[in-house]
């Protein structure tokens, strides 16, 4: 199964269920910020889903306790294995030392909430966050190595099979980030 993340108007074709902030007219999407997510059956099930597909639509979810509930309903939703797979503006990365982002299009947009920087605003929620211990939350995988861009949009891939190693990220063009996180 495929739960996708700000679907819009224009959903990923594989999407079972899709999510999202900002509903198009007659969009079959139900509201990403209220959890838990369902099924027309019901709540979606733990460990039910295969991969979880957000692209440009985190930076909508509020810091704090709004993105701790939307990490932590993907968290409890994915299978052992199962995909997190994100795509997000970033505000800075750490690639030899520290990058700020200076690029328009992260902060532009009226509707962005919050920011990322890459990859700690991903060990938060990661194996690999030993300094954000403190905070109870469900951790995915560790976060693996920055892999270059057109090995990470290969491994994105169009199908989004989710079948390519362990978490990762990447970042495009010194302003784009995108991963991928693995329920263990």
């Amino acid at each position: 199964m495929l739960v996708e993340l700000g679907g819009g108007a224009t959903p990923h074709p594989d999407a079972d269920v899709i999510l999202d902030l900002r509903h198009p007219k007659n969009s079959p999407a139900q509201d990403l910020a209220a959890t838990p997510w369902l099924l027309d059956s019901g709540v979606i099930p733990d460990s039910s889903v295969d991969v979880v597909y957000a692209s440009n639509v985190l930076e909508h979810i509020p810091a704090g306790q709004p993105r701790l509930a939307v990490m932590a309903e993907t968290h409890r939703i994915l299978k052992p294995g199962g995909r997190f797979l994100i795509k997000v503006p970033l505000v800075g990365y750490n690639l030899d030392g520290p990058h700020a982002v200076v690029d328009y299009r992260t902060w532009s947009e009226p509707t962005h909430v919050s920011a990322w920087w890459f990859p700690e605003g991903l060990m938060f929620f990661t194996e690999s966050g030993a300094d954000f211990a403190y905070m109870d939350v469900p951790r995915f995988a560790p976060l693996g190595p920055f892999i270059p861009w057109a090995e990470a949009l290969h491994r994105f891939g169009p199908h989004l099979t989710g079948e390519d190693g362990g978490s990762w990220w990447s970042v495009w063009d010194d302003w784009e980030g995108i991963a991928s996180l693995v329920r263990p």
